[in-house]
């Protein structure tokens, strides 16, 4: 599940030519959650 959830948010965030910067920017989290969320680690 934790795979999918990191695949649909990179996948999104790819469609508004984001990149994890700045979704990292947005959302208040750091670039090294967001990297690892989308790889699906913990």
């Amino acid at each position: 599940m934790e795979q999918q959830l990191g695949k649909n948010i990179a996948n999104r965030r790819h469609e508004l030519n984001m990149t994890q910067q700045q979704l990292a920017e947005l959302s208040n989290l750091s670039i090294n959650f967001i990297s690892r969320l989308e790889r699906g680690g913990s």
